[in-house]
């Protein structure tokens, strides 16, 4: 948009006061700045090769073979695109449309055979979070659901997708991660759904990550040194590891995870050193059943305010 006002302005400007051949090239980027605003790259460089035989014919009183010759080239070259990029677009509208009746299908039979949840908190506010999984496909399916992440009341809202920065990762073909449905609970849960890349066949077992960013998803930790988590299980696991990790500066005596809830007395607490000094705890259940696993979190030193060593 700034270019095409800019763009228009000069070309007053010059036509107005400017010698003829100065008035020339303010005219060619007035129409370059339009035509990249209104129709993209590709048609704008056609419009670039119109506008030399406008302003030739304009300025000069002449039309030019070689000009109309180029400004031919050029048109039939931005309608070739033009076309081109209508059929892309109508290719990838027909390809969602089959996703979402795959989708709708429920393909999502899999079996969980490890989950692995892990949140990184942050100083800074820029918490991240991991998934990593391996499944194996009980039918064909291109498509997975069931990844969700949330944060407790309280903690920043997950309103747009776009700005989670949701990566993902499998040890065979590619997968892209995709918003399954609008943020739940006022922003505080988010489903996901992975696209694969290369279908899995019956029985066939694959490794998967996905992980992003959460602003702010351990807010009440740092505001009031006390949050809690819950991972929801909708399907059997048959390992489950909640890891939560501090961040550096922070030892092992300044912080806690508690399993609280139904199943606090399922499974085992570890705790450990990473490679870099950070402290991270994990809470390994084998087996895991359908339900709810809560814990708590406890970490004074990040209050903002308690001074750190």
């Amino acid at each position: 948009m700034g270019a095409l006002i800019l763009g228009f302005i000069l070309g007053a400007i010059g036509w107005r006061f400017v010698f003829r051949d100065v008035r020339v090239q303010y005219v060619r980027y007035a129409l370059w700045g339009a035509g990249h605003w209104l129709v993209g790259r590709h048609a704008s460089a056609c419009a670039f090769v119109v506008a030399e035989v406008v302003v030739v014919a304009a300025a000069y009183g002449v039309w030019q073979k070689t000009e109309v010759f180029v400004a031919a080239v050029g048109v039939a070259f931005g309608l070739y695109q033009l076309a081109r990029r209508g059929a892309q677009r109508r290719e990838w509208f027909s390809q969602l449309v089959e996703l979402g009746r795959v989708w709708k299908d429920d393909p999502t039979a899999f079996e969980h055979l490890s989950l692995q949840a892990t949140y990184m908190i942050a100083r800074d506010r820029r918490d991240r979070w991991v998934r990593v999984l391996k499944i194996r496909a009980q039918k064909p399916m291109i498509l997975m659901k069931g990844v969700a992440v949330g944060a407790t009341q309280g903690s920043g809202a997950a309103r747009r997708f776009s700005r989670m920065s949701v990566s993902a990762w499998a040890n065979r073909g590619q997968v892209t991660p995709v918003p399954a449905g609008q943020p739940q609970d006022d922003g505080m849960r988010q489903e996901l759904g992975l696209i694969l890349s290369q279908p899995m066949v019956e029985n066939e077992d694959r490794d998967l990550s996905v992980s992003g960013v959460w602003r702010d998803q351990w807010a009440p930790l740092r505001a009031r040194g006390h949050d809690e988590g819950v991972m929801q299980l909708g399907r059997p696991v048959q390992v489950l590891e909640i890891v939560i990790v501090f961040p550096r500066g922070i030892a092992r005596e300044d912080c806690a995870m508690t399993p609280i809830g139904e199943m606090k007395a399922e499974g085992r607490l570890a705790w450990h050193v990473d490679r870099r000094g950070r402290v991270r705890a994990t809470w390994h259940v084998t087996p895991a059943r359908l339900g709810s696993y809560e814990y708590a979190v406890d970490c004074a030193k990040l209050v903002r305010g308690q001074k750190q060593p």
